[in-house]
């Protein structure tokens, strides 16, 4: 007998824990749904559905729900743990490579002004190196990031029971704690997040995350477009000053933008503010207000959100999370 699953939005098949179409992004229903044209008969609802509703037909830009059934009960391990993705690369070659570059732009500037001192001595009519009659202004910069629409989603953590996963183990943990929400990790090359259970298309997130303690080689920041623990996009910094972009994929990491160092990120034990835009395929990153780097992918068009902490080699790491928003696009 066929026990595969189907969208009831586009009619793609299922995995078996999805709660989200990775076509369309669609709402998993969690009773018996039809299959698309063809003649396959209807399936029994899953067993973990059976004292669940189904979702609405059409889903809100954002909404809540129970746990799925691969969370853990509380008092064990949280429910979002997995293998870290590659690691950084050696900095020595990185190191070497910006100073070659440095001093290739100090020979090359030294050789233009070279050339435009002589070419002033010889026909003054030029203008003058040190101003301007332009009167052109200078570009403002921006000092939040990118424009946003409407609030659509948000949390401060002040309330313990706002939603997320909250448990606490030997390895790990996701708790409430004075009005931040804190993921500790104490095992070296595991990655652990925490859901609040609901649902964006394109949007704009934005979240402050405070390295609280342990080590500076790690990696912590937002999930985007959650399917499933098997399925989801994920932003990420790092104490050190690092930026990164990974799709989890079946359970197979797939590194989109590799750690990429920014003078934005605040190092070590301080706050740094992480926005991101979802416009389609594209995703847009900030850090503290400053554009950092780009991205097309799309694989996954929708889904939850999450925030996620991760060790490398080295272990433990604490991060306070706070003041997280989601807006729709302006």
């Amino acid at each position: 007998m066929d026990v595969t699953r189907y969208c009831q939005s586009c009619g793609a098949a299922l995995a078996p824990h999805w709660r989200f179409c990775g076509a369309c992004g669609h709402p998993v229903a969690t009773t018996a749904t039809e299959p698309p044209a063809g003649g396959q008969p209807p399936l029994p609802p899953p067993p973990w559905a059976v004292e669940q509703a189904a979702p609405p037909a059409t889903p809100p830009t954002a909404f809540a729900g129970a746990p799925p059934p691969y969370a853990q009960p509380a008092g064990g391990p949280p429910p979002g743990v997995g293998q870290a993705p590659p690691k950084k690369k050696a900095r020595t070659g990185l190191v070497i490579t910006c100073g070659c570059l440095a001093l290739v732009a100090v020979i090359g500037l030294l050789a233009v002004g070279a050339w435009l001192w002589f070419k002033m001595q010889s026909d003054p009519g030029l203008p003058s190196l040190t101003g301007t009659d332009s009167g052109d202004a200078p570009i403002a910069a921006v000092a939040d990031g990118p424009a946003r629409g409407a609030l659509l989603f948000s949390d401060d953590f002040s309330d313990p029971n706002s939603g997320w996963d909250s448990s606490e183990g030997v390895d790990a943990a996701t708790i409430y704690e004075s009005g931040q929400y804190h993921i500790i990790v104490n095992k070296p090359d595991w990655v652990v997040w925490g859901n609040p259970y609901a649902y964006f298309t394109d949007s704009v997130l934005e979240v402050d995350a405070t390295q609280v303690a342990g080590t500076d080689d790690n990696g912590f920041g937002v999930l985007l477009r959650y399917v499933d623990e098997d399925n989801f996009y994920r932003f990420e910094i790092s104490g050190d000053g690092y930026y990164s972009f990974d799709r989890l994929e079946d359970n197979a990491w797939t590194t989109l933008i590799n750690w990429t160092p920014s003078d934005a990120i605040r190092q070590g034990n301080s706050t740094n503010t992480l926005t991101v835009v979802c416009a389609g395929d594209r995703f847009t990153f900030y850090v503290n207000g400053v554009y950092l780097d780009e991205y097309r992918d799309s694989v996954f068009p929708a889904g939850d959100i999450g925030l996620q902490v991760g060790t490398i080699q080295e272990a433990p790491v604490h991060i306070a999370f706070d003041n997280l928003k989601v807006w729709s696009l302006p």
